[in-house]
This record gives structure tokens, sequence and C-alpha cells, in this order.
């Protein structure tokens, strides 16, 4: 698509426009064995990624640790973001691709907490996030987000992936050291990965049948599943689920417009949050009621921050095929 257009997982469920190429791209080398990292491969798998991110670039390294990345500003605040993110002592670093939905309770809850925001980056968000919360930071940000983060207090790496693996997170464990990457093919620019084919997963992308969330189609090199978190300290990784559905809960009004009304805030409040760019705004829109829905309250939403011209759509049409949704859109 044209121009650099965002989107996110929602606080309701809805269809939102998006494209891998309005993303940016981390990088990351960790030594178990407290060997130092060789810089040149860092840097060559964060250039790997140069098209993901024209807006920037950075490395970090520390010892045993190295972190990179490529940065696309999509919103205001990006413009202001340089990463790899150091905190105050410079002893924890961040690299984060994705986006922060509720900024503003998340930075009124950090304040709170004392917490002192420099700039109010996302990048920013989530790395005091972290300091205030640890782990349990992750449950606090809706956004669409792949961090790691590099704590030097504790010499151990975390990352985190969103709760529905929007943006992509991949990682190779070697026995004494583990990458993570955006990319599979940044992962081979380090010359001790070998490019061996997981037939399994070659068999269920060609059967359309892929069961399995974590292996991907290249022996050792594995995703961090969507709603996980993972540290990788004292010599080993740990994995697990952050966040789930919760089945058992349910919400009671007494009437059917009570149930209308509340979906319509919160539907609102989903894409609201997400009409945050530097950019023009844009909607895919089929011929369904969910993208129909997204693109209607965000042209409303547009009009009430005062701007006149009328939300711009994009539209896959298939001109006399039965799958033509054209008189729908």
């Amino acid at each position: 698509m044209k121009g650099r257009y965002t989107a996110s997982h929602p606080l309701v469920a809805l269809t939102v426009s998006y494209t891998d190429e309005a993303v940016s791209g981390i990088a990351g080398i960790v030594h178990l064995d407290g060997s130092p990292i060789d810089t040149r491969v860092l840097q060559r798998m964060t250039d790997a990624i140069a098209r993901r991110g024209p807006d920037g670039t950075g490395t970090w390294v520390n010892g045993s640790a190295g972190l990179g990345h490529r940065m696309l500003c999509t919103t205001p605040e990006a413009r202001h973001e340089r990463q790899p993110l150091r905190d105050e002592s410079g002893r924890v670093c961040l690299v984060l691709d994705g986006r922060v939905d509720n900024r503003e309770d998340l930075g009124k809850a950090l304040e709170a907490k004392g917490a002192t925001l420099r700039d109010r980056t996302d990048a920013e968000l989530v790395l005091k996030s972290y300091l205030q919360w640890g782990e349990d930071a992750l449950v606090r940000i809706l956004g669409d987000f792949a961090f790691a983060i590099w704590d030097g207090r504790q010499n151990a790496l975390f990352c985190g992936r969103d709760v529905f693996g929007i943006r992509p997170f991949n990682y190779y464990c070697g026995g004494n050291f583990v990458l993570i990457a955006s990319e599979l093919h940044q992962l081979f620019h380090d010359p001790r990965v070998k490019r061996i084919a997981n037939e399994g997963m070659v068999a269920e992308y060609l059967s359309a049948q892929i069961t399995h969330c974590q292996e991907t189609l290249w022996e050792g090199i594995l995703r961090l599943p969507a709603a996980h978190l993972m540290w990788v300290r004292s010599g080993r990784i740990e994995k697990r689920r952050y966040w789930d559905f919760d089945l058992s809960k349910e919400v009671r009004y007494k009437t059917d417009e009570a149930y209308a009304s509340q979906f319509l805030d919160l539907f609102r409040e989903a894409i609201r949050c997400r009409l945050r760019s530097c950019g023009p705004i844009g909607s895919y829109l089929s011929g369904g009621l969910d993208s129909s829905s997204v693109s209607v309250v965000a042209n409303e939403l547009l009009r009430e921050q005062g701007r006149t011209e009328p939300l711009d759509t994009f539209s896959l049409v298939f001109p006399g095929m039965s799958c033509d949704e054209s008189q729908y859109i």
C-alpha cells in the first residue's frame, strides 16, 4: 500500500489494514558462556532488514550481549525514538518492533509509581513498564509488539510477543548462544546457523495443514508463540504463556441496547487509538461487515478530529469472478 499505514490487535475483534512493510525490525545475540560477541555478525543481521527500517538504525553491545534495531517511523512519537534504548543506568537495554495503543493509561500508571518519562515514546513506555513490573508488564501493554530487553542486572535476556502474534519473533539456540530476529534470513548471517530444511514443516505448508505454532521451515529455528514470554538466563531458555482467553468470564447487561452501547464504546476506542500516525491513514475494505464497520467508524472519528476529506480505503477486486465483492464494497 502507498504511504505508511499502521495496525494493531483490537480491544475487541476487528479488521484493520496491515502490511508487513509497515514495521520496524530487531536483531540480537547472547553468548551463554559469557564470551564476547562478533559485532560484525550483529551488524549484518541488522542490515539484512534495512527495508523494514529506512528511518534509522542502531546497535548496542555489552560484552556477551548485543542488540540491533531498524526503525520505521509510523507515529508522531516515533520521530523522537532512538533504539536500542537504554535506561538511565545504562544496564538495561531494549529493542522493540511494535506500538503501544494504551499510551495514556500506561503513562499515568507509570507516573503514579514514580517513574520519570523523558520523551513518552512507545519504546520508553515498554522499557519503563519492564523496569516497574518485570515480566508482569506484558499484561499491561495493549498493542502489537515483539521486543527483547537485555537486563545487565541479572545477565538475562527478556523477550515478549503480543497476544495475537502480529509482530514476528524468531530465535535460534545453538547450545552456548542464542540469536533473535524479526525475519528468518537474518539468522543465517551468523555462520553457526546452518541451512537445513525442516521437512516436517515443509510438508505441513504444502498440505495447507499447519499445526505447529513454534517450528519454522528451517531446522533449529523457532518462533516465539503469540502471548508468550521468554527468558534467556543462567545458560537456559524458559518460555511460557502470559495471557489467554478466560472463557469463564461473562459480561451481562439488562437490555440489548446496553450490550450494543458498550460494544460501540469499546469498538470506537479500539479504532481511535489506532489512528495515531505521522502519515496518511488508510483502511483495507472488503465486502464484509467487519472491515466496513472499521472504515465507517474510522471515518467518523477523523471527521470529529476536523478532517474534511473522506478516509482512504483499499480493496482487492476480481471482476467477473465469483469471489468478487465489488457490489458489497
